[in-house]
């Protein structure tokens, strides 16, 4: 107490809890302690209010400064979001009813489907399967050179992704995605991305282009019998064969080029098939057979066999 009541004689002016304390001291009394004490609570609660409008204000600047750090974040969540499909390859191949003559250009190879998110693109191709590629701020997505100078754009007043690229003899050519509707979505994009799954993309298309393109029964042309292309790639009603299988155009051999290629064989002896190639014409599947054994060798007989798809009511 002898330290206050010096700053009291001295003049020199004590704070209000100072005061309060030396009033205790001098003139301790039950009115004098509650006002010490209320006024110390008030204190204290101010002291938090503050402290928490300090904190919050700290928070916004923080927000604010990432916000102007970043601008490209927020320039990436636009339309591009989402699964893409490659409408040279997919569409085509189902409106002509055709594998090979659409599967030997770069995007092909690299980037069938595509999925879009904030700051990632992933890949999925026929002969690279999967890649996950940082995304590019702006409007161009992300460029590539593995297998030729690929860019790929998004386009905000077409709601479209394009791809940019020179074909093998150097022609300079653009692709389009389209979003990739429910129809597809489901079988096209099993497993993919899946790590587990490291070919799910050429799994997924197999089985599309064996629903669209051969499973089913036929009529023969020339004598009326009935063969059988099952879902499980047997086949019945057609010479000595039992089971089928196709060039579904993924990885990197291919003997017969852009033709089409459909295999009969025996499964119960090795090495026993027969190399067709095949194409549609309205309703009726045509089969050639190759000649030869080799890529060089390669031909096509000039006999066909044609056999007429019997629609799902008729069977």
């Amino acid at each position: 107490m002898s330290s206050i009541q010096n700053r009291v004689t001295s003049g020199s002016k004590p704070t209000l809890t100072e005061i309060d304390v030396l009033k205790l001291l001098v003139r301790p009394s039950g009115a004098e302690v509650t006002r010490a004490i209320n006024k110390l609570a008030y204190q204290h609660i101010l002291m938090k209010k503050l402290t928490l409008i300090i904190f919050v204000a700290s928070a916004i600047a923080l927000l604010m400064r990432d916000a102007k750090a970043k601008p490209e974040i927020a320039a990436k969540t636009d339309g591009a979001t989402g699964w893409w499909i490659l409408h040279e390859y997919h569409d085509r191949i189902l409106n002509n009813r055709a594998i090979g003559a659409f599967s030997f250009e770069a995007p092909v190879w690299e980037a069938v489907i595509l999925k879009v998110t904030a700051d990632s693109i992933y890949t999925a191709g026929t002969i690279i399967p999967t890649k996950i590629l940082a995304r590019l701020p702006g409007d161009t997505l992300h460029r590539s050179n593995h297998f030729s100078d690929l860019v790929f754009v998004y386009n905000k007043k077409k709601a479209e992704i394009t791809v940019r690229f020179s074909a093998m003899d150097t022609t300079k050519k653009v692709f389009h995605y389209r979003r990739l509707v429910s129809t597809d979505y489901l079988q096209l994009t099993q497993n993919l991305f899946d790590r587990k799954h490291h070919w799910a993309l050429q799994t997924n298309y197999h089985e599309w282009f064996r629903v669209c393109f051969f499973q089913g029964q036929y009529r023969s042309v020339k004598d009326g019998t009935i063969m059988k292309l099952g879902s499980d790639e047997t086949v019945t009603g057609f010479e000595k064969w039992n089971a089928y299988h196709f060039d579904d155009f993924f990885g990197t051999l291919h003997y017969t080029g852009k033709l089409d290629r459909i295999r009969f064989e025996d499964s119960t002896k090795t090495g026993v098939f027969k190399d067709y190639n095949w194409r549609w014409s309205n309703d009726t599947l045509i089969l050639r057979p190759f000649l030869g054994n080799d890529i060089e060798k390669y031909k096509l007989s000039a006999t066909e066999t044609r056999f007429v798809k019997i629609p799902p009511a008729e069977k």
